[in-house]
């Protein structure tokens, strides 16, 4: 991957005396504590069961576009590893849907959109792990923004974790100001170790080009929060952008990265892992899912074969008709014949 694809905010310049010691050099010293460029890379879906596999804490970002038609995915890449925390954002849940959401071993905690579709934000919390949803004494511009943060109790300490969503087209300047008067609230500021996580929809590797994304970033490292995801997290044929990501002040904390390789969406999942001290008790429930093919759903199923207009004739063989017709036969077999979860310990 091309270097100038990589986000590098803690290269300091070159040249001056002080580097010439590095031992006593502040710069070099500081950001000791960073993940390195190193321990952040892209994963498999099947590789993020190292993180989280000592009992340590682990908090992982996802951008699903619609959380009710991605759960049958969303519990196979959950079922690969022990993630303490899910924060999810664009869910495009509703009070009438919201309630329909169950991933197993999970809690679910939402905050939907009340007037118009899209958006919204929320946290899949394992049920091993005690919190609570935080309410913040603030009038947030909703248009701008969209967060939620919860209270996490670790071994008698107190993270805060924040799920935020900056929906596109709207002013990155706008976004600054909602989010310094959030990091400024007085709730917020007594928690020593706080973590953001979500889909931005602000380049970061355009730090150095774009004034608004380096007004973002000045914020963020104003209240001692540090990006953990260098590299990009939404890649099409012809774009690869930094948009995706967890910032957190307490980065010592933090034992490596990664950026999930998956189809889950067309934004990759981003996970971290930290505290490994701090031993979670590993939740075994597991999702199986299975068709029913129950009489009734075969009758439909057949009648529903004998209603379609088949492009395919026994006469006239063409390849693509035929692809054409199973393709359809597929899908008539998933609509007819409903898909169950079970939940297995």
């Amino acid at each position: 991957m091309s270097q100038n694809l990589v986000f590098d905010p803690y290269e300091y310049e070159q040249g001056r005396v002080l580097l010439n010691n590095a031992v006593n050099d502040p710069d070099c010293n500081f950001f000791n504590g960073v993940i390195s460029d190193s321990k952040n890379r892209y994963v498999c879906e099947s590789e993020i069961s190292n993180f989280g596999t000592d009992g340590s804490f682990s908090i992982m970002h996802i951008n699903c576009r619609s959380l009710l038609h991605k759960c049958t995915q969303l519990c196979t890449l959950l079922n690969r590893a022990t993630v303490s925390v899910v924060a999810v954002t664009e869910t495009w849940l509703n009070k009438s849907t919201v309630e329909s959401l169950h991933i197993p071993g999970y809690s679910f905690a939402a905050c939907c959109r009340k007037d118009k579709s899209g958006g919204g934000v929320g946290f899949l919390v394992a049920t091993s792990i005690d919190y609570k949803i935080i309410d913040l004494p603030l009038q947030i511009n909703s248009d701008v923004i969209e967060c939620q943060f919860i209270d996490v109790s670790l071994s008698g300490k107190h993270v805060l974790i924040g799920s935020i969503y900056r929906p596109p087209n709207t002013k990155i300047e706008d976004f600054n100001d909602e989010l310094e008067k959030i990091l400024s609230c007085n709730v917020l500021q007594k928690y020593k170790r706080m973590f953001l996580a979500g889909d931005f929809n602000i380049d970061l590797l355009k730090v150095d080009s774009h004034q608004p994304t380096k007004q973002f970033f000045d914020l963020l490292t104003s209240h001692y929060l540090l990006a953990t995801i260098y590299r990009p997290t939404r890649i099409t044929e012809t774009t690869a952008t930094l948009i995706d990501n967890i910032f957190t002040n307490a980065y010592s904390d933090c034992e490596k990265s990664g950026i999930i390789c998956s189809d889950l969406s067309d934004h990759l999942p981003v996970i971290i892992s930290c505290y490994p001290q701090t031993k979670i008790r590993k939740n075994k429930t597991k999702c199986i899912y299975r068709r029913c093919y129950s009489p009734d759903a075969i009758k439909k199923f057949k009648d529903m074969l004998a209603d379609t207009d088949w492009k395919a004739g026994l006469a006239d063989l063409n390849r693509a008709d035929l692809n054409h017709d199973l393709n359809q036969m597929i899908f008539l077999s998933k609509k007819s014949c409903d898909l169950n979860h079970d939940s297995k310990s």
